[in-house]
C-alpha cells in the first residue's frame, strides 16, 4: 500500500467549501469548512465512531496581558479494515477574553472554535485538504483546476435549488391565478432581504434561490452571470458582493 494513500483520496478541497478569513495584522488565508472535512473522513472511513472518531479533547486556558486564551488538544483515529490507527493529535486555539478599542468583549463560541481547529489541524496530518494547507489555493490557476474537477458535484446542488426555485413559482403563479379557487386569497412573494454587508461569509441557500428566481424573471442564465465576477458558483458568493449582484441583475 502506497504511503500517501489517505493523502492522495482527501488532499484535494472543493473550493465551494472554503472561506476566506483575515486576522489581526493583515493576515489572511483560506480557511476549510468544518463539516467538509467530516465529510471527506465520513465518505472515506465510514460512519464516526465507527469507522473513524476523536478521543477526548483537552482544554487549557492562559492570560495573555487582560486577554484570555484557550487552547485544545485533540485527538483523531480512523481504521483500515479491521487495524485502527494509533491516535494523531492535533492543537487548535482562540480568544474567550478579547480587548478591543471599545473595551473588553467576551466570546461564548472560543472553546468549539479551539476544539474545532485542533480536529482540523489534526487531521491535516493524514492529508485531509492538503492542498490548502500546502498554499495550493493561493495559485488561481491550481484553483480553477480543482474548481473544474468538482463541478459535477457543484452544479447537481444548483440544479436542485433552480428545481426548488421553479417548483415554489409555480405554486405561487398558481395561487394568484385569476380563476384560482373561490375563498382562495393571493399570495405574495416573499423576497428575502440580504444581511448588512459582510464579506468574509457565503450568503444562505435563500439568497441563492432569490439570485436564481431574479435570473429566471431575467431569462438570464446566472452561472453564466456571476461567472463575469469571478464565482464558479452562486454558493461561493459573500455578502460583499451579493447586493450587487442582485441590484445588476435586477437592473437588466
Amino acid at each position: 500500500m502506497s504511503n500517501t494513500r489517505i493523502w492522495d483520496a482527501l488532499g484535494k478541497t472543493d473550493p465551494a467549501q472554503t472561506k476566506p478569513f483575515q486576522r489581526a495584522g493583515g493576515f489572511s488565508g483560506t480557511a476549510v469548512k468544518p463539516m467538509w472535512s467530516f465529510k471527506r473522513m465520513t465518505e472515506h472511513f465510514g460512519p464516526c465512531g465507527i469507522g473513524w472518531g476523536n478521543v477526548e479533547p483537552q482544554f487549557q486556558v492562559h492570560t495573555a496581558g487582560e486577554e484570555m486564551m484557550v487552547f485544545c488538544t485533540a485527538g483523531i483515529w480512523y481504521k483500515e479494515g479491521d487495524v485502527k490507527s494509533a491516535t494523531i493529535w492535533g492543537v487548535g486555539g482562540d480568544k474567550f477574553y478579547i480587548s478591543q478599542k471599545a473595551g473588553m468583549r467576551s466570546s461564548d463560541e472560543a472553546f468549539k472554535a479551539a476544539y474545532t481547529d485542533a480536529m482540523g489541524n489534526a487531521m491535516k496530518l493524514i492529508g485531509v485538504a492538503a492542498d490548502v494547507h500546502m498554499g495550493l489555493f493561493d495559485d488561481n490557476k491550481y484553483v480553477r483546476e480543482v474548481t473544474e474537477e468538482f463541478r459535477p458535484q457543484t452544479q447537481r446542488l444548483n440544479q436542485q435549488l433552480k428545481a426548488s426555485v421553479d417548483a415554489e413559482e409555480d405554486e405561487l403563479a398558481f395561487l394568484n391565478r385569476d380563476d384560482r379557487p373561490s375563498g382562495m386569497a393571493a399570495v405574495k412573494e416573499v423576497v428575502v432581504k440580504p444581511k448588512p454587508n459582510n464579506a468574509g461569509n457565503p450568503i444562505s441557500e435563500a439568497q441563492v434561490k432569490r439570485l436564481f428566481a431574479i435570473g429566471k424573471s431575467k431569462n438570464t442564465d446566472v452561472l453564466e452571470f456571476i461567472g463575469s465576477y469571478g464565482y464558479e458558483t452562486a454558493e461561493a458568493i459573500g455578502w460583499k458582493d451579493y447586493k450587487k449582484i442582485c441590484d445588476a441583475l435586477e437592473a437588466m
